[in-house]
């Protein structure tokens, strides 16, 4: 550590200034803050009061007042130096030699100069009728616009240089913050945030450290943010924190989400306890902050694939630092679906009630263990003990190590007991699904279920399907109601399309789902696509034979027919399909 404020501000990130004065002090919970007698003057009634959110104590009865240095210095009587060395001892963190003053000086400097662009920021924004449109059509309601400061850049430089050189900040001193960036080509000047809409990012005591910045053009770059410095890092911050922070404690709630726009659109549905990470994988750090704050995060990523590993990684940052008490929650969204789409689509009520019914950590991790063996067989059984002891060595505190190690094998031991030694499904349950190897006409089945639960990447394909004749005649007709719903609702959404084929033909649901648990669920769209032309083909298999043995009655007939030799290569091309078809497994 370098500075004095960089120490405090580890500090603050790192622990509660509470829990430190109460090595010292006897505090006790008043509200959202703390109270005890005042160590620096004599009193009989309680006037001390100490602020987590702020990191900040004072006393009402003699003034003292200050952050946790301030208290170090006083109460232990100690040297600016040898307070500082008693901080980065109590949280872990080396101490190096520094004269910080002209830090300081430039941070503050930072700060004064980003204060100045968000005012330029927001200007801009209110006579942008375009992108005040596009954040219309966003259904963000101005209320927010206001609540965060929401700008925007435009791409011309010389109205921000002109505005800022008034309070005597010239292009050299944007180019220092990063607000500008000079070419390597021809050494002129570009915006760093030109043509995006810009969104301050804030620390704890509400001074703007950074923006985070979307284009509002075709950019294959969505979002960016500041250029990292002295007091912007992006693994420390929370969007939305300063802004949402009393909702916050109100409610004991807190969602974090991937992006400024989830956020911002929450706050429109009057969800006010959101925060998200900058632009970056969520750090120890922004749990650790979290955690300040309360004890359990509810995380809701988008329903995609990235928004999905994102989550899965996220669950290996946060098992390293679990401590008693402290855990996330997990929601998960419907497919290709983020949280303001979720909302529109099926109510504020709705989303709330995930809200509550979010997943614990501990299941979520088992349903990924258990998730990852299509069949379990005894060496597969012993992976998933495997994979047990590995999740469990990555959680540090050995008390929380060893509770997630005895649930985890109870969950195990008690799916286990509960599951057909045959078929692997539950005893007792009343729907039990057959053996995929005894249901007949299983590509029919397969294809059906990827039409329900991924209709869009299907379209290149309709064509084809609608031209198959399935065996059974029930999913025949199911087959062209699920098209036709497809071709007549092209603005629907894959979820939407989901969730009205799902309840359309509800008696069978169990058996989609399960079909698309074993079969698709893991791959990515072009493997999705890959496995349909295979199906195809397999289904196309009877009509091919049909005309290979037609073709070959005609070749003995006509034997001596002037075009046998294109005869004889197209038998032996329907042949060679025919084969390939068969060796290939589903």
């Amino acid at each position: 550590m370098t500075s004095a404020e960089e120490i405090i501000n580890h500090f603050n990130n790192k622990a509660k200034l509470s829990e430190f004065l109460s090595q010292f002090l006897e505090l006790k919970n008043r509200g959202n803050s703390h109270i005890a007698i005042c160590p620096f003057h004599k009193e009989k009634t309680p006037s001390f009061t100490v602020s987590d959110d702020k990191g900040l104590y004072y006393c009402f009865g003699c003034g003292e007042g200050g952050n946790v240095f301030n208290f170090v210095s006083k109460y232990k009587n100690l040297t600016a130096k040898e307070s500082l060395k008693f901080i980065c001892d109590y949280v872990g963190i080396p101490m190096t030699e520094n004269n910080s003053f002209a830090k300081d000086n430039n941070k503050k400097k930072i700060i004064e100069i980003n204060k100045v662009i968000n005012d330029f920021f927001k200007d801009s924004l209110s006579n942008n009728k375009i992108i005040l449109q596009y954040l219309e059509d966003r259904k963000i309601k101005k209320s927010s616009i206001q609540k965060f400061s929401i700008g925007f850049c435009m791409s011309r430089i010389e109205p921000l240089k002109k505005y800022c050189e008034q309070y005597g900040y010239f292009a050299e001193d944007l180019l220092e913050v990063g607000i500008l960036i000079k070419s390597s080509k021809d050494n002129s000047l570009f915006n760093r945030f030109g043509n995006r809409i810009t969104f301050p990012i804030y620390n704890n005591l509400k001074e703007i450290i950074g923006f985070g910045g979307r284009t509002t053009n075709n950019s294959k770059i969505k979002y960016i943010n500041s250029q990292e410095n002295e007091i912007f890092k992006k693994g420390d911050g929370l969007y939305g924190m300063t802004q949402n922070l009393n909702n916050i404690k109100a409610e004991n709630q807190v969602i974090l989400v991937e992006g400024y726009l989830d956020v911002i659109s929450l706050d429109s549905n009057e969800i006010t306890t959101s925060v998200a990470a900058l632009g970056t994988a969520v750090s120890e750090n922004q749990i650790l902050k979290l955690w300040n704050h309360l004890n359990t995060p509810i995380v809701c990523f988008d329903g995609d694939e990235a928004g999905r590993k994102a989550m899965k990684n996220l669950t290996g940052r946060v098992l390293k630092i679990l401590k008693p008490g402290k855990s996330i929650k997990f929601i998960n969204l419907p497919d290709n679906t983020d949280p303001d789409d979720y909302i529109k689509s099926f109510g504020k009520e709705s989303f709330c009630r995930l809200l509550e019914g979010s997943i614990p950590l501990s299941e979520f991790i088992w349903e990924e263990i258990k998730n990852k063996h299509e069949i379990f067989t005894p060496e597969n059984i012993a992976l998933i003990d495997k994979d047990i002891k590995i999740i469990c060595n990555k959680i540090e505190d050995r008390n929380v190590a060893s509770e997630y190690y005895r649930f985890l094998k109870k969950k195990k031991n008690d799916f286990f007991r509960n599951v057909d030694n045959t078929n692997f499904y539950k005893k007792n349950d009343t729907t039990k699904l057959k053996n995929f190897n005894e249901i007949k006409d299983i590509n029919e089945i397969i294809l059906i279920s990827i039409l329900i639960f991924n209709s869009k990447i299907m379209l290149d394909s309709l064509e084809d399907i609608a031209s198959l004749k399935f065996k059974d005649l029930k999913l025949q007709e199911k087959k062209e109601i699920i098209i036709k719903k497809i071709i007549n609702s092209q603005d629907l959404k894959d979820f939407e399309l989901t969730n009205h084929f799902l309840d359309y033909f509800s008696e069978q649901k169990k058996l989609f789902e399960k079909v698309k648990l074993d079969h698709f669920k893991d791959l990515n769209n072009n493997e999705k696509k890959e496995l349909v032309k295979n199906i195809l083909k397999n289904l196309q298999l009877p009509a091919l034979i049909a005309e290979r043995d037609l073709l070959k009655k005609e070749m003995i007939e006509n034997i001596k027919n002037i075009d046998m030799p294109f005869l004889l290569k197209k038998y032996h091309k329907l042949n060679k399909e025919i084969n390939s078809i068969k060796k290939r497994e589903i």
